[in-house]
């Protein structure tokens, strides 16, 4: 499959089930040796920001960990989704974990981590066993650790500083005091806390590079994101859109023939109202 064409969704249909990681193989192939040395740069040059709400720089993020430790790190893959109105981090374990653990696995190499912490929401019943497979099919093939940690149903539980709180502690509330968890965090290492699209966005750049990533996007955005549409149809739709597409676009994807849109909310439930839907219909 040409690279051009690839995208975090492509290879079998959503509805097929989870990948395996035979097939993971087939599809992409291994990734680049060098790509891993050079990830944390390449990341950067791309402009990737993080998924997991924040949009804070995934190659800064990265660096800032790298450069401050030389000893023993922890990554942990953030599959909380604890957003009502969002389904996009769950599809993509439910469908691509495998794609999401190399992405782990890089981020591993880059910090120096020596223990990958996978946090799945519980509630999410699909995703947590397509990651539970995957991590046991990771296990027999690599020295890599590997621990699966079922995160509680909770809005905040998936807040960086909750997540690292209930894998130490039980507790999934956030701290405020220090140390940063780039300083304490898993078991008191320095720990990188990714979201799960962030980590699989990883693991095609890396692959494919930056040209790559930038032939998607339009008006002056580079690449594509996962955003969950719900409300006007029977059941909420995740979309992977080019960065940059106008939100009557991806709305009208969604509708029933011959329904209508009063308004639009941005963000879930703890977003804001976009105003009346004929505002963006151009």
């Amino acid at each position: 499959m040409s690279p051009t064409i690839q995208r975090l969704l492509a290879g079998p249909p959503l509805d097929a089930g989870v990948e395996s990681l035979a097939a993971h193989a087939a599809r992409l192939g291994p990734v680049p040796a060098a790509a891993a040395r050079d990830i944390v740069a390449l990341l950067e040059a791309t402009g990737l920001h993080g998924r997991g709400g924040a949009g804070f720089p995934v190659g800064l993020k990265w660096r800032a960990l790298a450069e401050r430790w030389s000893g023993s790190a922890a990554v942990v893959v953030n599959g909380a989704e604890g957003e009502p109105a969002s389904a996009k981090d769950r599809t993509l374990m439910a469908a691509r974990p495998h794609l999401i653990l190399d992405g782990a696995v890089l981020a591993a190499e880059a910090v120096g981590a020596s223990e990958i912490v996978v946090y799945v929401g519980s509630e999410h019943l699909e995703a947590l066993a397509a990651m539970r497979r995957a991590v046991d099919e990771r296990r027999a093939v690599t020295r890599q650790t590997f621990r699966l940690v079922p995160a509680p149903v909770g809005y905040v539980a998936g807040e960086a500083t909750a997540a690292v709180h209930y894998i130490n502690d039980g507790d999934a509330r956030p701290l405020t005091t220090p140390p940063r968890m780039s300083e304490a965090g898993v078991g008191g290492r320095p720990t990188l806390v990714q979201n799960v699209e962030s980590l699989a966005y990883a693991a095609l750049i890396a692959r494919f590079g930056e040209r790559w990533y930038r032939s998607a996007g339009r008006d002056g955005a580079a690449g594509t994101a996962l955003v969950t549409v719900g409300g006007a149809g029977p059941a909420p739709q995740v979309l992977e859109i080019e960065l940059g597409t106008p939100l009557d676009e991806v709305v009208a994807t969604c509708l029933p023939a011959g329904q209508s849109v009063s308004a639009v909310v941005l963000g879930g439930y703890f977003g804001t109202w976009g105003g009346r839907y004929e505002a963006f219909v151009r």
